[in-house]
């Protein structure tokens, strides 16, 4: 039975034993209530159309046919703004965590994640605040000033922002008109003065500091 408290969820997911599985799990971790289960996308945004009550948390594939989760990602974004998205991916790849927080997530979790995890993922993600696998890796970014602050220069500010694209190292390069080598600098200088390891680290930097608007 559902109470003030609870915690509604939908889970958008094309493969229906691992979305039952995340369903019954989420269910044992306390006052979570599974108010949808889909297989995709465009199915989601027809269930919210019709919906009495929403949601406070969307769980989505990342890739689902259809509409997948990064276009889903930005369609919640717009008519659902209030409702935070967690990503789940079998994958954690640098570039589909990276895009999907461009596209509004506020979390990635890998589907081989432990309940623990699951459940400080749930609970940071209905906070408003961002959530990664790596959460040390949010807690180093919470206590990290500004950009000012962090003397970061302006073309390692250009480089903050074209990590929260799909472009390579290599072609970031070449947007910025710098060596390979000089990208890797910037990388590795901002690695240093934000104590963080990784260009998914810098991205989560970037969007939750303002450099880039998410």
């Amino acid at each position: 039975m559902s109470t003030p408290s609870t915690i509604r969820i939908a889970i958008a997911d094309d493969h229906t034993v691992m979305r039952s599985g995340l369903a019954e799990l989420i269910r044992t971790l306390g006052d979570f209530e599974i108010i949808m289960q889909v297989n995709n996308g465009l199915m989601l945004l027809e269930a919210l159309a019709r919906a009495e009550v929403l949601p406070h948390i969307c769980i989505l594939d990342i890739n689902m046919p259809e509409l997948n989760g990064y276009e889903t990602t930005m369609r919640l974004r717009t008519a659902y703004p209030q409702i935070p998205v967690l990503a789940l991916s079998m994958y954690e790849n640098e570039f589909s965590i990276v895009k999907m927080l461009r596209c509004g997530a506020k979390g990635f979790l890998h589907k081989g994640a432990d309940p623990e995890e699951l459940l400080l993922a749930l609970q940071t993600v209905h906070s408003g605040s961002y959530f990664h696998s790596e959460m040390m890796l949010i807690n180093t970014i919470r206590r990290a000033g500004s950009a000012q602050s962090m003397n970061i220069t302006d073309r390692e500010t250009e480089f903050l922002e074209n990590c929260c694209s799909d472009l390579s190292y290599k072609e970031i390069a070449t947007k910025m008109g710098v060596s390979l080598h000089t990208v890797h600098g910037y990388r590795d200088t901002l690695f240093s003065k934000l104590r963080l390891k990784s260009r998914t680290a810098l991205a989560v930097y970037a969007l939750k500091k303002g450099v880039v608007t998410d």
